[in-house]
């Protein structure tokens, strides 16, 4: 059987991209870091409580790691993350378009999305509300 994506796996399918893989100490991060690495990536490794794992992975991968990003993803705004890939990012290969720029400092943040309120799904299916 073959993988769901064959063009990921191919040797050379991400030559050149920088590739921001946020968890990249985790089980699931180690081997996608792996798999990125293989297909040509350029990866920026985010951990936050693994020091050590995150050190290990860039000695393994070395030529294609490019940093390693530490941060809290829950205290840290994501803006400010890739902020900070995007000092680690190589300039665009020729022919793309440039990194988007980082907001700068006291400019007026974007809305956030709004979510729906919570409900517990029998409103949603027969139209009352759940009895008490």
């Amino acid at each position: 059987m073959s993988p769901p994506f064959p063009s990921l796996f191919a040797p050379d399918a991400l030559d050149g991209h920088v590739v921001l893989l946020t968890g990249a100490t985790g089980p699931i991060g180690r081997a996608t870091a792996r798999v990125l690495a293989a297909a040509g990536g350029r990866l920026l490794l985010h951990y936050h409580t693994h020091p050590d794992l995150a050190e290990a992975l860039r000695a393994e991968l070395a030529p294609a790691v490019l940093g390693l990003l530490p941060a809290d993803l829950v205290a840290a705004a994501a803006a400010d993350l890739v902020a900070a890939a995007s000092a680690h990012a190589p300039p665009p290969p020729p022919g793309h378009p440039p990194p988007p720029t980082p907001r700068p400092p006291g400019a007026p943040k974007r809305s956030r999305c709004r979510l729906p309120a919570p409900h517990d799904g029998r409103q949603a299916m027969t139209g009352r509300p759940k009895p008490p």
